[in-house]
């Protein structure tokens, strides 16, 4: 699919009415960030992980939970990532300050950088931070903001779905950890009981009656088939709606196989795997997106309402 092929005209309606709700991958903080790949090599290194098969965060991390603990994994990852100066807020081209500069109420994201609610405070918006409550841990010691308040655009939510970087292990970080967001997101799906709870109602309502866009995340992301299958395809298929994915296309490094349509089998199988849940695919980087975006946003801001004076 190409840029043309996307719904622009309707994308910026749902932004101006509030019903577009934004999923943030890692793509989108990097640079500086490093990505997971790149993460991996560093803390493998760290670590003298032993195996020498493509390194995953994921099983890196997992490897060095086993040695120690979880804690330790993460804090590692969290003070590494605290090494990285943040993004420059003040260009505004910079992806968290076009999402910041939209009138959405809702971010959800699972980065763990704080880079989002910076972009507001930016933008003189009064950000609310939560973190998912996907462990029984998480339940005890941390309370929602959100149960009884409807986000809006001057206090939005930035929803951590897989922790916050401020507090370690909120991390979604091992396979541990992925197993047990995924369990414990469809165990309390349909629980009333707001103690257990892994989103509030607020959010649950949102991801299934607005537009979702997901941003920063690749052909191989985990993190994307971890949302889908414990968020996205829980909803009923009537009320579904216009939703869009950002996606690099695959560098041939990562296609397994020389056959020179590799890489269009590639993207056609993932075409495939999301047309069932009404998702659109952009192929190209979340600046080139955002970058069309905003500027189809700042000529319609600029247009005159209908019947207003010319």
């Amino acid at each position: 699919m190409t840029a043309d092929d996307i719904p622009w005209d309707e994308l910026l309606r749902r932004i101006d009415r509030g019903a577009l709700t934004p999923f943030l991958g890692a793509g989108i903080s990097r640079p500086p960030l490093p990505n997971a790949a790149e993460l991996a090599d560093i803390l493998a290194g760290q670590w003298k992980y032993p195996f020498c098969t493509e390194r995953d965060l994921m099983q890196v991390a997992q490897y060095r939970a086993t040695r120690v603990d979880g804690s330790a994994a993460k804090g590692a990852v969290a003070e590494l990532l605290k090494r990285y100066a943040p993004p420059d807020f003040k260009d505004p081209s910079q992806p968290h300050v076009v999402l910041a500069s939209l009138p959405i109420p809702v971010y959800l994201t699972t980065n763990y950088d704080n880079y989002m609610e910076e972009a507001l405070q930016k933008q003189l918006r009064k950000p609310l931070v939560e973190v998912c409550r996907w462990n029984s841990g998480l339940r005890t010691r941390r309370s929602y903001l959100l149960e009884d308040k409807d986000p809006d655009v001057g206090t939005p939510v930035v929803f951590h779905l897989h922790g916050h970087i401020d507090d370690p292990d909120s991390f979604v970080l091992t396979e541990d950890d992925y197993l047990d967001f995924i369990v414990n997101a469809r165990r309390y799906e349909a629980s009333t009981d707001t103690s257990v709870q892994m989103l509030t109602p607020r959010l649950v309502e949102r991801i299934a009656n607005t537009s979702l866009l997901f941003i920063g995340y690749g052909l191989r992301d985990w993190n994307l088939r971890v949302l889908l299958r414990a968020l996205v395809q829980s909803a009923d298929v009537s009320s579904r709606k216009l939703s869009v994915s950002v996606q690099l296309v695959p560098p041939d490094a990562q296609i397994d196989g020389k056959s020179p349509s590799a890489k269009a089998d590639a993207t056609r199988f993932l075409e495939r795997y999301f047309e069932g849940l009404e998702i659109r695919i952009f192929w190209g980087t979340a600046q080139e997106f955002l970058t069309k975006l905003k500027s189809r946003w700042d000529d319609r801001q600029a247009q005159p309402l209908a019947g207003g004076s010319q």
